[in-house]
């Protein structure tokens, strides 16, 4: 049985502790490939893995990283001029 925590008074707004821990162990890994450390991404991959989080879902986060920076490098570029 998974543990339910609330976060308000109607039911449709609980949440799977097991989904929080997972979402949040995805949101460490975007912090540390925003912030570039690389060596601490493999140990929060398998975190991630270990509280439920997909490959795909670890895929698409990184992609959207990269995508982002790409952009801000982009537009870092374009006020230059």
């Amino acid at each position: 049985m998974k543990n339910e925590l609330i976060t308000g008074n109607d039911v449709k707004e609980w949440l799977q502790s097991d989904e929080v821990l997972k979402l949040t162990s995805l949101i460490y890994l975007k912090e540390a490939l925003l912030a570039q450390r690389y060596e601490d991404c493999a140990e929060l991959i398998r975190e991630a893995k270990d509280l439920g989080a997909k490959q795909s879902e670890i895929s698409a986060l990184i992609a959207e990283v990269f995508r982002e920076r790409g952009y801000r490098a982009k537009l870092k570029n374009k006020n230059r001029f």
